[in-house]
C-alpha cells in the first residue's frame, strides 16, 4: 500500500484512525509519564513518533487491510521494546539543580570550540556552493549521495555540529559576556543551514541537544519557563522551512500534519499484502544493519551492500528512482531480517541499551569532564534514533568513529597553542 492509498483509506476512516491515536497516547502516557519531563524532550519526540505508529497498525488491523500475524509481530517487539527500556531506565527522583563544579580548562575549550564552530559553517557552505540547497531539490537526501565525497563531510557536520551547539549552551551558562555575541551568530547560522537543509525535524533536533545539555548538567528545572518559547519557535521555523519550499502557509500547515501521520508509514507500506517480503532487498541482519560500518571503513565494497530497508519498500510501491524511503523501524527491520522469534531479542537489545544511557545521563557524576557528557549526551541521541530505524543509529555512531580522530588532533593543537600561551604570558611576567 502506498502513501497516496492510505491517505484514501484514512479519509474513509478518519473516526477509527482518531479513536485508535487517542486509545495509542493513552497507553504511552500511562506507561511512559515519568520518565518524560515534557514535549520537548527527545524522549517524548520519539515515544510520539511511536504511539502514532501503534495507532497505524492497529488501524490497518481493525480495517482487515493487514494479517493478524503482522499485528501480533507488531505488538510483541513493541512490548519487548518497551519492557527492556523500563527494566533499566529505572528512573529515580530528580535530583535538584545544582552548581557543577567542571574540571576543563575554560580558556582551551573556549579555542576549540570557535574552532569547531567555524569548521561546521565552512562545511555547510562548501556543500552548498558545489550541490546546492537541499530544501531546491526535489529530495534533500541527493546532497549527499553518488560518491562525491559529500557523504564524509556531511559526517563531520553532523558531529561538529553536536559539540559546537553543546559547547553554546556551556559557554552562554558560564556568563561569559564576550562570546554571548558569537554564540548568537553562530546560531542564527546554523538556524538558516535547518530550514534549507529541508528537513522537518531539524529544529528538534537542536532542541533535542538542549534538553539533554539541562539534562546531563543537573539543570532540568530551569525547562518550566523555556517550553512554550520554545515550542512556538520550533513549530514556526518548521512551517517557515516548508512555506519557503511551497510558498503557501496553508501547504505548509497541512504538511507538517500529514508528517505527524507519517510517522507509522513504513508499516502501511510494508505490513498490507506482505509487501515486506516481495521487495526481497539482498544481505542478511548483520550487513543490513552494520551496511554503514562495512562501507565506511572499505570492509566490505558499497556494490556488495544493500540498500535501507525502506528505500526498497518506496521504489516498489512508487515505481521511481528519487533517493527517498521510510526509516525502517525496528519491529518490521527485525520481523524481515531475523523473523518472528529473534527479532523480539533485537528489540529489546534496542530498549535495554537505550535505557542504560537514560539512566547515565539523569545520574552523571557531577565532576566528569565536559568531553565525557558530550559523548553520553551524544549515544543517547544515536540510541534514541534506534527506535525509528537502527540503521541510522549504527550511521551516527559510525560518523563519530570516523571524525572524532581529526576533532581530537584539533583538540590538541588548541590545547597546544593555549597552554604555550600561558607559559609565555608567565615568562614574561617572571622578567
Amino acid at each position: 500500500m502506498n502513501n497516496y492509498e492510505f491517505l484514501l483509506v484514512l479519509s474513509d476512516h478518519l473516526e477509527l484512525y482518531i479513536l485508535n491515536l487517542l486509545f495509542s497516547v493513552c497507553i504511552y502516557y500511562f506507561i511512559f509519564r515519568k520518565y518524560v519531563l515534557n514535549i520537548l524532550d527527545p524522549l517524548f519526540i520519539t515515544l510520539l513518533g511511536s504511539a502514532i505508529g501503534f495507532a497505524t497498525v492497529s488501524f490497518l488491523f481493525w480495517c482487515d487491510l493487514i494479517k493478524s500475524f503482522y499485528f501480533f509481530s507488531y505488538i510483541l517487539t513493541q512490548t519487548s521494546y518497551i519492557l527492556s527500556f523500563c527494566f533499566y531506565a529505572r528512573k529515580k527522583k530528580l535530583q535538584k539543580t545544582k552548581i557543577i563544579i567542571s574540571t576543563d580548562n575554560d580558556r582551551s575549550l573556549l579555542g576549540v570550540y570557535v574552532l569547531i564552530a567555524c569548521l561546521d559553517c565552512l562545511l555547510q557552505f562548501v556543500v552548498y556552493e558545489v550541490e546546492g540547497i537541499p530544501l531546491l531539490k526535489e529530495s534533500r537526501l541527493e546532497t549527499f549521495i553518488g560518491g562525491s565525497g559529500f557523504g564524509l563531510i556531511n559526517r563531520f557536520i553532523t558531529v561538529l555540529r553536536f559539540i559546537a551547539v553543546y559547547l553554546s549552551f556551556y559557554f552562554w551558562n558560564k556568563n561569559y559576556r564576550f562570546i554571548k555575541k558569537y554564540i548568537i551568530l553562530y546560531f542564527a547560522c546554523v538556524l538558516l543551514f535547518v530550514i534549507l537543509s529541508g528537513s522537518k525535524s531539524g529544529v528538534l533536533t537542536i532542541v533535542s541537544y538542549y534538553i539533554c545539555y539541562l539534562i546531563v548538567n543537573h539543570k532540568i528545572k530551569s525547562l518550566s519557563l523555556n517550553t512554550k518559547y520554545l515550542f512556538v519557535g520550533v513549530m514556526s521555523v518548521t512551517i517557515l522551512g516548508l512555506y519557503i519550499k511551497y510558498d503557501s502557509v496553508s501547504l505548509a500547515c497541512q504538511l507538517l500534519l500529514e508528517r505527524v501521520v507519517f510517522y507509522g508509514d513504513v508499516y502501511w507500506q510494508s505490513y498490507p499484502n506482505d509487501t515486506i517480503y516481495a521487495v526481497a532487498p539482498e544481505g542478511n541482519w548483520f550487513t543490513a544493519l552494520f551496511a554503514d560500518f562495512l562501507g565506511a571503513f572499505r570492509l566490505v565494497s558499497w556494490d556488495n551492500l544493500p540498500d535501507p530497508l525502506g528505500r526498497y519498500l518506496f521504489s516498489a510501491l512508487s515505481q521511481s528512482d528519487l533517493v527517498m524511503g521510510c526509516n525502517a523501524r525496528h519491529n518490521v527491520f527485525g520481523l524481515y531480517y531475523m523473523g518472528p522469534y529473534f527479532s523480539l531479542l533485537f528489540s529489546a537489545c534496542i530498549g535495554g541499551l537505550l535505557g542504560k544511557v537514560y539512566n547515565r545521563l539523569y545520574h552523571m557524576p557531577e565532576k566528569d569532564s565536559v568531553w565525557i557528557k558530550i559523548a553520553w549526551v551524544y549515544m543517547y541521541i544515536c540510541l534514541l534514533s534506534a527506535e525509528v530505524d537502527p540503521v541510522l543509529c549504527i550511521a551516527s555512531v559510525d560518523s563519530f568513529l570516523i571524525t572524532m580522530p581529526i576533532v581530537l588532533i584539533l583538540i590538541i593543537l588548541v590545547l597546544y597553542i593555549t597552554k604555550r600561551g600561558d607559559i609565555d604570558n608567565y615568562s614574561e611576567l617572571q622578567h
